[in-house]
C-alpha cells in the first residue's frame, strides 16, 4: 500500500472542478436529451400513465391495468432551462 504525503487539498480541488466544469457548461445534455430525428410534422407515442397503487395482498390476485395513453412530439424545437449560481456548487475554502 502506497502513502501520501503533503497532497495539497487546492491541486485536488482543482482537477475535480476540471472534470465538473463542463457538465455544468451544458455538455452533458446531449447525454440525457432524448434526440429523435422526424420525419413527420407531429409524430405519437404510445405511453403508460396511472399506475395502480400498491395496495395489500388479501384473497386472490386483482390485477389492475395502467392507464393507456399517447403523447405527441412535434417538429420544434424546445429548451426549458434553469439558471443556478455555481457558487451554490462550490465548497467553502475551509474545506
Amino acid at each position: 500500500m502506497s502513502t501520501y504525503s503533503n497532497i495539497d487539498i487546492a491541486v485536488l480541488k482543482g482537477i475535480f472542478l476540471a472534470a465538473y466544469e463542463p457538465n455544468l457548461a451544458g455538455q452533458w445534455a446531449r447525454k440525457v436529451a432524448l434526440n429523435t430525428a422526424m420525419q413527420a410534422e407531429k409524430i405519437t407515442y404510445a405511453a403508460i400513465s396511472a399506475v395502480p397503487s400498491v395496495r395489500e395482498w388479501v384473497g386472490a390476485r386483482q390485477p389492475q391495468k395502467p392507464l393507456a395513453s399517447t403523447y405527441v412530439a412535434t417538429g420544434k424545437v424546445y429548451e426549458d432551462s434553469v439558471a443556478i449560481n455555481i457558487e451554490s456548487y462550490r465548497r467553502s475554502p475551509e474545506i
